[in-house]
């Protein structure tokens, strides 16, 4: 159960970090313009 739960919270920290670093690469591009 802790090792599952390590998973998630993994992954889940990861798809957070891509989001938020897409939506920063989006935001420069938008400035940028």
């Amino acid at each position: 159960v802790f090792c599952r739960r390590a998973t998630v919270l993994s992954v889940s920290g990861s798809f957070t970090f891509l989001v938020c670093w897409s939506l920063l690469l989006s935001f420069g591009a938008i400035l940028s313009w």
